[in-house]
């Protein structure tokens, strides 16, 4: 018997399995899951929404009076919209289904089915606030009736608006996890995404201010300053010299730890001071700017989440090069610079001094005689002739118009394209 026990599990799972298969094509195919529309009979939308989420089914009535559900619809709330009151989350609902409905609502009439009152008075009222003139706007292109209808009465639509899926918050996410995951990311690239960097984090790192409280007595800027501070005879503060730039009234001893203190946003802010160490000041660019958290943002952006909270010379640089040296940012992230044209050449001129280039050479020997410095020089681009008209490098545009008249122009008449550069001589 026991031969046959795994055959006869094989026989029972696939029995199973036809009978799901059976049930679901069962369900699909009956008639009150969803139907195709009817354009010959009314629309109808219900609408309701929770403290989270907002949900609505498009169906119409056929012949019977029997709903003939066409779709449904839901979605979560977002931050703002979270902070909307109880009439506005009502209408939002209702934007919401018809604006997922619009190919069917947008021409014709149809009726709204809501659980809450105020709304059938909606299209009548006189004033407002600036997102409902906005909505009501929005409204203006439909034909909707609104109807009240009991709450009782409204469970698909109340169902849909308090669907569980919607009802997690994403904000309740640990900040471990989000750095696990930050971790786990970077760790399957098996790469280094920093090419100014060349630093990847592999395990977390140790309490940055514990490094840096152990990086203070070598490092050249600081090691003065906490020994001016730990000093406690004048005399040999008076022997301690460090950077001109840097100013002691500035500098704080808390915990064994300096502190930078700077004016930002018309307040005072005390900074860690972070001693010269590429691996340590690495680490803190990577958990500001690599970390699921931060999601790559931008310099600026970088800069004062880093500005917040720590302090070394030469900051913004370094920032700066780290943001711009992102190798997945250079991959994924589009530039928003306006792209160039193409170089191309210049059309080949077909009879002489039609076509010319002009350019200055400046800086030239001064002649005793009319003091000239420079020389404008005029070249044919068929023959590559050239004229070297001498002039000075304080010339204006009116000054240069006179030697080009007489010394090209009264010998080759007037040219069909100049090209030169955008000097002060040639244009006014």
């Amino acid at each position: 018997m026991e031969e046959h026990v795994a055959a006869l599990e094989r026989v029972l799972e696939r029995l199973q399995h036809q009978e799901c298969f059976a049930k679901l094509k069962e369900r699909l195919a009956n008639p009150h899951v969803l139907a195709h529309p009817d354009f010959s009979h009314q629309f109808c939308v219900t609408t309701d929404a929770s403290d989270y989420a907002v949900g609505g089914y498009l169906y119409q009535l056929d012949d019977h009076a029997q709903e003939r559900i066409i779709a449904y619809g839901d979605r979560k709330l977002s931050l703002a919209e979270l902070k909307y009151p109880t009439r506005e989350k009502e209408l939002l609902a209702v934007m919401y289904a018809m604006r997922t409905g619009k190919v069917y609502l947008i021409d014709k009439t149809f009726l709204i089915n809501t659980d809450h009152r105020t709304l059938e008075s909606i299209l009548q009222q006189k004033t407002c606030s600036q997102r409902l003139a906005s909505w009501l706007n929005e409204l203006g292109m439909y034909q909707p009736i609104f109807k009240w209808i009991e709450g009782d009465s409204n469970t698909v639509a109340d169902f849909l608006s308090r669907n569980p899926a919607w009802k997690q918050d994403s904000a309740s996410i640990s900040l471990i996890e989000l750095l696990k995951q930050s971790i786990s990311v970077n760790e399957a690239a098996g790469a280094t995404t920093h090419l100014y960097a060349m630093y990847r984090q592999k395990a977390p790192a140790p309490s940055i201010r514990v490094r840096c409280a152990k990086l203070y007595t070598t490092d050249e800027l600081l090691e003065p300053v906490m020994r001016y501070y730990c000093e406690p005879d004048d005399v040999k503060r008076r022997e301690i010299s460090i950077l001109a730039s840097v100013r002691l009234d500035r500098f704080e001893l808390r915990d064994s730890l300096l502190y930078y203190r700077s004016h930002a946003s018309q307040e005072w802010r005390l900074s860690v001071c972070v001693p010269d160490d590429v691996e340590l000041r690495n680490t803190i660019l990577f958990e500001e700017y690599d970390t699921a958290i931060r999601g790559h943002p931008s310099v600026h952006k970088t800069l004062r989440f880093v500005q917040a909270k720590y302090y070394w010379p030469g900051l913004a640089k370094t920032v700066r090069q780290y943001c711009t040296s992102c190798e997945m940012c250079m991959r994924t992230k589009s530039s928003r610079q306006t792209s160039s044209d193409l170089l191309h050449p210049l059309d080949t001129s077909e009879e002489r001094w039609k076509h010319i280039m002009m350019d200055f050479v400046v800086r030239l020997p001064v002649m005793k005689l009319h003091k000239f410095d420079s020389a404008m020089m005029i070249v044919d681009q068929l023959t590559k002739r050239a004229h070297f008209i001498a002039t000075k490098t304080t010339a204006t545009a009116q000054d240069t118009a006179k030697p080009f008249r007489d010394h090209y122009q009264r010998l080759h008449g007037l040219s069909v394209s100049i090209v030169c550069d955008r000097d002060s001589k040639i244009y006014v």
